[in-house]
Formats: C-alpha cells, sequence, structure tokens
C-alpha cells in the first residue's frame, strides 16, 4: 500500500521537550486547499484506484489548520488516514468533526504519567501553550 505523509501545518500550540520545532528555520503556514488537491491527485494517479494511506502528521499541530477535516473528507473514501497529535486542541466538537470527516487512526503523544514530568516535557502547555503560533 502507497503511503504519503502530508504536513497539514508546521503551527505547533505547544513546545514539547523533545520536539525541534523550535529548531526550524522555514517559515510557519498552514497547508492550502489548492497545494492539497494537487498532491492528492497525483497519489490517485500513481496509485491507480488502489487504496492508500495518509497521515496528517509533520513538525506541527494538525488539528491548528482549519482545513484538516476537509483534507480527511476529501479522501477518507479512498484513503485510510490518521494523524499523531498532542491533544490539546481536541474538543468533543472536533473529536465528532474528525469522525463524520472518516479520520481512521489519531496518534496521541504521551509525555509523562506524572504530573512533574508531564509539566516537563510539555514546556508546562497550560501557562506557556501558543494557541495562534
Amino acid at each position: 500500500m502507497f503511503r504519503a505523509e502530508i504536513e497539514a501545518t508546521n503551527h505547533c500550540n505547544i513546545r514539547c521537550l523533545h520536539c525541534p520545532h523550535e529548531a526550524i528555520s522555514r517559515p510557519k503556514g498552514k497547508m492550502e486547499w489548492e497545494t492539497y488537491e494537487t498532491i492528492v491527485q497525483k497519489i490517485r494517479d500513481y496509485t491507480r484506484g488502489e487504496k492508500f494511506s495518509i497521515s496528517f502528521s509533520g513538525m506541527g499541530e494538525p488539528l491548528l489548520n482549519p482545513s484538516i477535516y476537509r483534507f480527511i473528507k476529501h479522501v477518507s473514501p479512498h484513503a485510510i488516514t490518521s494523524f499523531a497529535s498532542n491533544g490539546s486542541a481536541l474538543t468533543e466538537s472536533n473529536v465528532v468533526r474528525l469522525i463524520d470527516a472518516g479520520l481512521d487512526v489519531i496518534y496521541f503523544s504521551f509525555n509523562g504519567d506524572e504530573p512533574e514530568v508531564f509539566s516537563k516535557m510539555m514546556a508546562d502547555y497550560r501557562t506557556k501553550a501558543r494557541w495562534r503560533s
């Protein structure tokens, strides 16, 4: 099965201790619909009707791109869809929207089972999160 990883955005609202996100020198941005549609069409041409897999992951939090639901819905009949998330932007309504869009798998970063370790690993996200990077 053909697998692709698409970075829906490189914006992130958390500054995890282990992540190299702060070292990225390229401009921050969110993938536009036209770019996404072009990539998906190239994948569909390449796979010739076979089911494929797309992970909407990369150096950002996929839920910070408001188009993520549209991205997923567009390919869900033809692809297995997934993404990794820090979970901080996941709300009940976002869960419903992801289910409705056809998301197959979501992976969560789990950065500590003790409050002190979690706060250190997540750069104390409750006080330092950048919700609109």
